[in-house]
C-alpha cells in the first residue's frame, strides 16, 4: 500500500513539474 502511494506521490509531481517546465517555456516565448 505504501509503495502504491509513494510511486502515485512521484507520478504527480513529475506530471506538475513538466506542466509547470512547459508553463515556463510558454512564459518565456512570450
Amino acid at each position: 500500500m505504501l509503495f502504491a502511494v509513494t510511486a502515485w506521490g512521484a507520478y504527480v509531481i513529475a506530471v506538475l513539474s513538466s506542466h509547470q517546465l512547459e508553463t515556463v517555456k510558454f512564459s518565456v516565448e512570450n
